[in-house]
């Protein structure tokens, strides 16, 4: 390793919380050896516990204070002069090289192509991904006075609007680094209000990415059009929608964003995130409420913005003829809404029994982050997919 234990030890000495913090990342899941490891223990400690890093506590926390005396006279001399960007650099260097060769080494023992192959591939994409993610955070804290005192842009000018009725109480739309779910029963129409808020994002501007895990690609031109011509939209505006088909479950996040990091995407829209690639487990759930929190965290990183959607349980699915659904009604896991900043609740109408046959769709605002709950019921013909807001009530949390 081409870090000094003389580097190692000094390289947060009298640093901000925040530098202790971006050193803490990179060190923790690092393999060293004696005495590196050592080092490790003591400086995690220390930052977890104490917040901090000095040469008082290193001589708290060395098992052989004695043995380390004159190294830590040597720190002393050297506090003022660490190149604590010089020591980040070393850090992220050897994480890497930590991180390829152990990728070579089992793409070696793997001479033919399988899937031991590609969940190899997929986990160093992760890993080296995580790593840049890592690499770029700025995460300087910021103190309250000065917090209040900073400018205030007008970000609903970069929300993207949903048209549904709703974007007055979201302040103009869904804005960078957030996430909008829309929950529905199976053909209740999650996948075409999808399509219609990819249109109207490239009509408004936006570079948007349809990423489709479940439709083809011929499908999709077709519903295009039809939203085009519901929306009285030119297809000129389609020079800022791209599309691609994933194949479902076998398609991991940190590739969909591989394709969009290159063409600098303003929106993306999942359909869907429950058919991403997990690995499947008695923790099912959990993993998709991680995969979700994952989600939005490389939205905010990119100053993207989210839109996805999820099935009804079983019990949505019988309520959905009769009730409104809400929060409690998403399949696999409660998890995933929570991490959300919007989850909208699509209602269609009965197929049977009072109410059927009309073409009111109910569009309830199940969670949001900005304000109170809300309904806005709406005309929406899943054929040719004219969707027109109708005024409602309040409907108060």
């Amino acid at each position: 390793m081409d870090i000094s234990p003389s580097e190692f030890f000094s390289a947060g000495l009298d640093q901000t919380l925040n530098n202790l913090n971006k050193l803490a990342v990179i060190i923790r899941d690092l393999t060293f050896s004696p005495p590196y490891d050592l080092f490790q223990q003591i400086f995690i400690h220390c930052v977890d516990i104490h917040k901090r890093w000095t040469i008082d506590l290193l001589k708290d926390h060395l098992s052989n204070p004695d043995k380390f005396e004159a190294f830590i006279k040597l720190l002393d001399v050297q506090r003022n002069e660490t190149d604590i960007e010089l020591i980040l650099e070393k850090f992220y260097s050897y994480k890497l090289q930590q991180v390829t060769e152990k990728f070579v080494t089992r793409l070696t023992n793997n001479t033919v192509w399988s899937e031991q192959v590609e969940d190899t591939i997929s986990q160093f994409s992760t890993q080296l991904t995580r790593l840049i993610r890592d690499k770029k955070s700025e995460t300087n804290p910021i103190n309250g006075i000065d917090l209040l005192e900073l400018p205030r842009p007008d970000d609903s000018q970069v929300a993207v609007p949903l048209q549904l009725g709703f974007d007055d109480i979201l302040q103009g739309g869904v804005h960078p680094g957030e996430v909008l779910l829309y929950l529905a029963p199976t053909n209740g129409g999650k996948t075409s209000v999808l399509l219609r808020q990819a249109v109207i994002a490239a009509a408004k501007g936006f570079k948007a990415y349809y990423a489709s895990l479940e439709m083809g690609l011929d499908v999709i031109a077709q519903r295009i059009e039809t939203v085009l011509a519901a929306l009285h939209l030119d297809k000129s505006c389609l020079a800022n929608l791209y599309v691609k088909q994933y194949p479902s479950k076998q398609t991991s996040i940190e590739e969909v964003f591989l394709d969009t990091d290159p063409l600098g995407i303003n929106v993306l829209l999942l359909d869907y995130l429950d058919l991403l690639k997990v690995t499947r487990s008695q923790q099912y759930w959990l993993e998709l409420e991680d995969l979700t929190a994952y989600f939005r965290g490389m939205l905010v990183e990119r100053k993207m913005i989210g839109f996805s959607a999820s099935q009804t349980n079983r019990e949505g699915i019988k309520e959905s003829k009769h009730a409104i659904l809400g929060l409690e009604s998403v399949s696999n896991s409660v998890g995933k809404v929570f991490t959300a900043d919007y989850v909208i609740s699509i209602n269609p109408p009965p197929v049977e029994g009072p109410g059927s046959g009309s073409n009111i769709t109910n569009f309830f605002l199940a969670k949001n982050r900005r304000g109170p709950k809300y309904m806005q019921s709406c005309t929406f013909d899943l054929g040719s997919l004219q969707l027109e807001p109708i005024i409602a009530d309040y409907m108060p949390t």
